[in-house]
C-alpha cells in the first residue's frame, strides 16, 4: 500500500513541476504592467491564412504568450505572423534581422498590416 501512495505522490510532484515549467515558459501579456501598451492594431485587410492562424494559436493560449520559434517556409508570411503576434500582445517587440534588406522588409510589413 505504501508503494502505491508513494507512486501517486511522485506523479503529483511531476504534474506540479510541469505546471511550474509551463508558467515560466509563458508570459501573461494582458496583465503585464511593466511594459506600456503599444498603440497598434491590425488593419482590416490583414487576415491570416489557416496555417498562420495555427501558428498563432500555438503561440497564444489562455491569455498567455508561449516562448518558442515559429518555423514556416520562405514566402508564406512569417513576417505577417510576427505582425499579428505584436498586435495581439500590444507590447513593443524586437525584430532581429541579419541584413538591411530584412530590416526594411519588417518595417514595410508593419506599415502594411498594422496601424503602427
Amino acid at each position: 500500500m505504501g508503494e502505491i501512495e508513494n507512486g501517486h505522490n511522485e506523479l503529483l510532484n511531476e504534474v506540479e513541476l510541469a505546471a511550474v515549467a509551463e508558467e515560466k515558459e509563458t508570459h501573461s501579456f494582458e496583465v503585464d504592467s511593466a511594459q506600456q501598451d503599444a498603440d497598434m492594431e491590425l488593419k482590416p485587410q490583414a487576415q491570416p491564412r489557416p496555417y498562420q492562424e495555427k501558428s498563432l494559436s500555438k503561440m497564444f493560449g489562455n491569455g498567455r504568450a508561449r516562448s518558442g520559434i515559429i518555423v514556416l517556409p520562405c514566402g508564406v508570411g512569417k513576417s505577417l505572423v510576427g505582425v499579428f503576434a505584436a498586435c495581439r500582445t500590444k507590447k513593443s517587440c524586437l525584430c532581429l534581422a541579419t541584413n538591411a534588406v530584412s530590416v526594411d522588409q519588417w518595417a514595410f510589413q508593419f506599415k502594411l498590416w498594422s496601424t503602427i
